[in-house]
């Protein structure tokens, strides 16, 4: 199996980083899907499923 982050973009992983960095993230959840989380600032939502990632 890849590394977790070779399946995503470079720009897609430095995104998150700084939102992360910056405390825009206010809460994070796993669900039975992936995970969710919120993101403060962020003009539109992107579910993650991360049983890809499995």
């Amino acid at each position: 199996m890849k590394p977790w982050k070779d399946l995503f973009r470079t720009h897609i992983l430095e995104r998150g980083l700084n939102c992360y960095e910056e405390g825009c993230v206010t809460s994070l959840e796993q669900t039975s899907t992936g995970y969710m989380a919120v993101v403060e600032g962020t003009d539109y939502t992107e579910a993650l499923n991360s049983r890809r990632f499995v």
